[in-house]
């Protein structure tokens, strides 16, 4: 027997911790893709619907049609995710169609069928009063519930959770009636009502995906950065700073729950690693399985030292007796790799004896709003170098012997022992290169959101030539572990402080502009109170 989870092997945040993992699971195709929904088996009145007989407006979402297949793709960080293909028609007409592929966006995203007088009014009458006399949606919340019509309770227990749904729409004389069926040929009805005949009116299929609130969260979070004192005395040197509580469970990943299984729980019920793993991929659950990697192929202490390390198993072939694992290769990049059972069984046993963690996507019923006050406080610590972890104080460990933002360049090239430990583990470096591409792409993102407006271009073009700096800087680290030399390490050390002065140049910018748009933000609300 085989089964594997979805996951995305190349994440956004493809360092290493926590949060890399949680972000190859929230970032899978299953769950996070530019394809919204795709529809085919059109028909109206019974014919094959056209790639050109409907007309589409959208905010967000571009419509193209191949093959009777249509597919509703979204723009890259469209602050809304609305589109309307629809028709004028006037007399009898009949609608279906099947949604083949639909992404839960949000916990409401839905693709419904539609009768309205003006295409304005349907969706004033959507964003006003959440319904339309008109308006037959499929709303879905974390695969758990589901909502048609007026018919909540009659008909929440009918439904499953097939890949697939048909939606239909029928008028006949003055009648309207729409249905839902799960293999389209079973109708159930949700909703009639009666229109004035003759009437023209606008007919067609109405999608309301929100947006994608996983963006929201991840340019809210991964500004501030921390490393220890002494970069060798702890196995991962520089990180993310997110709260953690004292179990050391993370709280900022709104879209995969984390559970902890001590050690000793494993040990005293003689629970076995092979059911374990079988019953977690079954039921959806992920595991991060701390693991001795002298004891793991590919790994950069294999067959030479003790190091534990947390790889995060997501599939199992119990025909070929592996475990799907993902984890850090020797050249230290996130890879997935199939594993023998016997090499990850005997790695778990030779660790330390610590924890196993289990990580579970769930949609978010609360939708992740981009966080600006978040943003701005977090920047104004990264660039004073303040240890976040003050601002939650009771609910957050404390990280200990540490330096917070800016300062983590200081700390890295002040100490003779730091800065070897900087050239010797390129983790450090692909961090920085990581952290300035998320500055970059947040610069975007704030300003495709109408955020950023003051200096755009300018800032955008920055964001990127920061990264591009650090791009080099790696590129500079790599050259040196092949040939050290006195005058290489010195140009490592200038890029450094190079990096160090424009990064916070441009944070400062970024900060100024955020208390602007807030600033404006909150002189509009005052104008309409």
């Amino acid at each position: 027997m085989k089964n594997q989870l979805p996951l995305n092997k190349t994440p956004n945040l493809i360092c290493y911790g926590y949060e890399s993992y949680n972000d190859s699971i929230a970032t899978s195709d299953i769950y996070l893709n530019n394809i919204l929904v795709e529809i085919d088996n059109f028909h109206t009145n019974e014919n094959a619907v056209a790639e050109n007989s409907f007309s589409f407006i959208s905010k967000g979402i571009e419509c193209c049609c191949e093959n009777g297949l249509f597919k509703f793709v979204s723009s890259n960080n469209a602050a809304l995710l609305k589109g309307i293909l629809y028709e004028k028609a006037c007399g009898d007409m009949d609608i279906s169609f099947r949604v083949s592929r639909h992404l839960y966006t949000a916990p409401w995203a839905f693709v419904s069928v539609f009768v309205a007088d003006s295409l304005d009014e349907l969706e004033d009458d959507y964003i006003k009063s959440k319904a339309s006399p008109y308006l037959f949606g499929y709303f879905r919340k974390s695969g758990l519930y589901k909502m048609i019509g007026d018919n909540i309770d009659s008909l929440n227990t009918t439904f499953n959770d097939c890949d697939s749904y048909w939606l239909r729409i029928i008028i006949r004389e003055n009648q309207i009636s729409s249905y839902y069926s799960d293999n389209g040929q079973d109708w159930i009805e949700a909703y009639c009502d009666t229109v004035d005949k003759g009437k023209e009116y606008y007919t067609g299929i109405y999608l309301d995906m929100n947006e994608f609130t996983y963006y929201n969260w991840l340019y809210s979070n991964h500004l501030q950065i921390y490393c220890y004192n002494i970069l060798s005395e702890n196995c991962v040197p520089i990180d993310y700073f997110y709260p953690t509580d004292y179990d050391g469970l993370s709280k900022s990943n709104p879209f995969v729950h984390e559970h902890k299984i001590p050690y000793h729980i494993i040990e005293s019920f003689h629970i076995r690693l092979d059911e374990l793993l079988c019953y977690c991929i079954d039921n959806g659950i992920y595991i991060d399985l701390p693991l001795n990697e002298k004891y793991i192929p590919n790994r950069i202490a294999y067959q030479k030292n003790d190091y534990s390390h947390y790889n995060m198993v997501y599939g199992y072939d119990s025909e070929n007796d592996t475990v799907s694992i993902l984890g850090y290769d020797k050249n230290l990049k996130l890879h997935a790799s199939a594993e023998s059972y016997d090499n990850i069984l005997t790695g778990y046993l030779n660790n330390i004896g610590s924890d196993i963690v289990l990580h579970k996507f769930e949609m978010n019923y609360l939708p992740e709003q981009l966080n600006i006050d978040l943003i701005i406080n977090t920047l104004t610590d990264y660039i004073e170098c303040r240890d976040s972890s003050e601002r939650y104080s009771g609910i957050c460990q404390k990280r200990h012997r540490c330096v917070f933002g800016v300062a983590v360049y200081d700390c890295i090239v002040n100490s003779e022992k730091n800065f070897n430990t900087f050239l010797d583990d390129l983790r450090i470096a692909y961090f920085l290169t990581e952290h300035k591409k998320l500055m970059a792409d947040r610069i975007r993102f704030l300003v495709e959101k109408n955020i950023l407006k003051e200096n755009s271009c300018e800032l955008i073009e920055k964001g990127k030539k920061l990264y591009e700096s650090t791009m080099l800087l790696l590129s500079l680290v790599m050259k040196c572990k092949l040939k050290p030399s006195a005058n290489l390490m010195q140009d490592i050390k200038n890029k450094i402080s190079t990096i160090k002065q424009n990064d916070i140049h441009l944070s400062t910018e970024i900060l100024e502009s955020l208390n602007q748009f807030k600033c404006s933000q909150t002189t509009i609300s005052d104008q309409d109170q």
